[in-house]
């Protein structure tokens, strides 16, 4: 991710400067032993519940920026754009379905444009809950576990690295165009659920 962030430097009240430049958020520390023996969440609600303190993202602050322009607008100010937007889409359902809100987007990017997800080389769909990816991919997409695991959220989703409410939509975007970037692919789709479970779509594809 070093790409895609840059570091802060902090100056406390007696002048000294701590230097910002590592997420708190992963735990390379983590087992899947220690992760499977964590308390399900939400059983007062959800007795069934499978959701758990390591299956769902942390409490994250962060922040995260995006310039949208014209092709004309950028050759003018000597720019040069990393992606270009090719398309998007919305979809809402009943707050109870958010897990399927994301795929259900993208396969209204798909209808909209008349492409397949073998259009993609990567994609991004936000883990609000690591569920929401399994549901939408496997779910709603029709994604195996192994096209998921090779296509989605390769370098980690939001479990992994947070989920800083009001900058999450631009991280994954810019997660998704720098791993392209590496690469050496065109196309991917980025996709996540928001409140009362509405769901957004956007595909780009990455500039030469």
């Amino acid at each position: 991710f070093d790409d895609e962030r840059f570091a802060v430097e902090i100056k406390d009240r007696k002048g000294r400067v701590t230097v910002f430049d590592k997420d708190e958020q992963p735990r390379p520390e983590s087992t899947l032993e220690g992760l499977k023996k964590l308390p399900a969440l939400f059983t007062d609600v959800a007795p069934k519940s499978t959701v758990t303190a390591g299956n769902a993202p942390g409490t994250n602050d962060g922040a995260s920026a995006v310039v949208i322009c014209t092709r004309e607008y950028a050759d003018a100010h000597g720019l040069k754009p990393l992606a270009v937007i090719r398309g998007y889409a919305q979809a809402a359902t009943d707050s109870k379905q958010i897990a399927t809100i994301p795929g259900v987007a993208i396969q209204k990017l798909m209808e909209k444009y008349n492409v397949g997800l073998d259009t993609f080389d990567v994609m991004e769909i936000n883990e609000a809950f690591a569920a929401v990816t399994l549901v939408s991919g496997i779910s709603i997409l029709g994604m195996s576990w192994d096209e998921l695991d090779k296509k989605c959220n390769v370098n980690g989703g939001a479990v992994a690295v947070g989920h800083p409410i009001g900058a999450t939509g631009a991280r994954i975007l810019m997660t998704m165009i720098w791993e392209l970037k590496r690469r050496g692919q065109k196309n991917g789709v980025a996709a996540l659920c928001s409140g009362m479970a509405q769901g957004d779509a956007c595909w780009i594809e990455v500039e030469d």
